[in-house]
């Protein structure tokens, strides 16, 4: 069984005089002797005493993952350095190349292009290699390969040690993909010193750095400190966004799945579907209805909006008053409305970001009962090929809904239609699924195909 109640413990030394100020709550970069998982807080104190020279403890709980279990909130603090044969500033006792993190040096301190590979998500270090460079006439290539392997959200290292330059044209576009600048002359100059911090993923961190010097002008040195990342707002139980629009503006994730939300900031969070890519993305689902194979007419409905955690089940609509608690919550201002049937059409449009498309998010969120105005509220998206998008000035009364309506069941009971020939409409048990379509006898009713869907968003 495993278990999740672990934390991280940092040991530091703290070697320091009288004259020497110290702040509580602070640790001393650079003095990190031992990292060590514990099962409880108090095994700290008595951890240190084990060690020899340990002065102090810091403490940091573990963040927890989608499933529940922990990962650590990391702080980085780097110190790399590059040195070349001919640097006035190197060590005495012979040229060399560091990667130190957290006060541990990962570099494999040979001759040429040193490389260590951290984890973005948890700071933990995955991998270090050299390349020879200098003397290696296919270490340009085989440090390019390695580096386009490295993908994803992982922090990259390098150090040149001694000479690296002979061999590296290969790897040029290699190092520049990982964010090293184009301003990289020095890298190919014979015994020149080079330093990077860099990143394998697609969005640029911040905190990206470079050093270079020509022979005999370094050594190049970086230091710096990597805070806990925010980038990982929303993929994690502890670390949840706002809303999906909340996870999006966070800068890192452009995927649509599965992300944790906190509507309510009361430690709460509730696993969602995100659209991060339509439209701009940050699209939050909130009714879900998807045709199964055996064409069951059957969904659904939740009262409360907390029922979004369990879309995937895709048999679920929020009711009008989930609507309206989700909007207390959120202050959404668009919807966006997204039907489709495989031997028929698609309807997809988005609410306006103007009045007209304010009174669709009051009217479907149960803050007004005037049906707002079709035309100019509504904006279609590429992939809508709907009659019933395309003839607003049609829609019964020119008018979302429809009068004296059930008004919990707003979202999907004609929730927009041209009289007796496009619909949106779907009632449990009803035999009336309609996308664009109308089941009645004598008119177009397109059918039921397994994956025809139903969906509703906020943003």
């Amino acid at each position: 069984m495993k278990d999740t109640r672990r934390g991280l413990l940092q040991i530091h030394v703290t070697f320091v005089d009288i004259m020497t100020r110290i702040d509580k709550d602070y640790a001393l970069v650079g003095h990190v002797m031992e990292t060590i998982a514990v099962m409880k807080e108090i095994q700290c104190p008595f951890k240190c005493l084990a060690i020899d020279g340990c002065m102090s403890i810091n403490y940091y709980p573990m963040a927890s993952d989608s499933n529940g279990n922990r990962i650590s909130r990391y702080v980085l603090h780097l110190l790399i350095r590059s040195e070349g044969r001919e640097d006035p500033g190197r060590y005495p006792l012979g040229v060399t190349a560091s990667i130190k993190v957290n006060g541990k040096d990962y570099s494999p301190r040979l001759r040429g292009h040193n490389v260590v590979i951290l984890s973005g998500v948890t700071g933990s270090f995955l991998d270090s290699k050299v390349f020879d460079t200098h003397a290696s006439s296919d270490a340009g290539y085989r440090l390019r390969d390695y580096l386009n392997s490295i993908i994803g959200n992982k922090i990259v290292l390098i150090a040149i040690q001694d000479e690296g330059s002979k061999h590296i044209s290969p790897a040029i576009d290699a190092l520049k993909r990982v964010r090293a600048t184009d301003d990289i002359l020095d890298l190919t100059d014979y015994r020149g010193s080079f330093a990077l911090v860099g990143y394998a993923g697609v969005d640029k961190p911040t905190w990206i750095a470079q050093k270079s010097a020509k022979m005999g002008k370094g050594p190049s040195e970086i230091s710096l400190t990597i805070p806990p990342p925010t980038a990982i707002r929303g993929l994690y139980y502890n670390q949840p966004g706002h809303s999906c629009t909340d996870i999006r503006d966070s800068g890192f994730f452009k995927k649509d799945g599965e992300y944790w939300v906190d509507p309510e900031k009361n430690g709460k969070p509730l696993k969602v579907y995100c659209d991060m890519t339509t439209d701009g993305g940050g699209w939050l689902l909130v009714s879900n209805v998807v045709v199964d194979s055996s064409l069951t007419k059957q969904f659904s409905t939740e009262s409360s909006y907390q029922g979004i955690s369990n879309i995937y089940n895709k048999t679920l609509f929020l009711t009008q008053n989930a609507m309206k608690e989700l909007r207390t919550h959120l202050s959404f201002t668009l919807l966006r409305f997204h039907c489709s049937k495989q031997q028929g059409r698609t309807f997809h449009v988005t609410t306006a970001a103007n009045n007209s498309g304010e009174a669709v998010v009051q009217y479907f969120s149960g803050q007004m009962d005037d049906q707002p105005a079709a035309c100019g509220s509504f904006v279609r998206m590429k992939d809508d090929d709907s009659n019933l998008a395309a003839n607003c000035e049609q829609w019964n009364d020119q008018k979302w809904g429809v009068v004296n309506s059930d008004r919990t069941s707003r979202l999907y009971n004609t929730s927009a239609f041209v009289n007796g020939k496009y619909h949106w409409r779907l009632v449990p048990g009803n035999p009336r699924w309609e996308c664009d379509d109308h089941n009645l006898e004598g008119e177009e009713f397109l059918g039921l195909s397994s994956g025809d869907f139903w969906k509703v968003y906020v943003r």
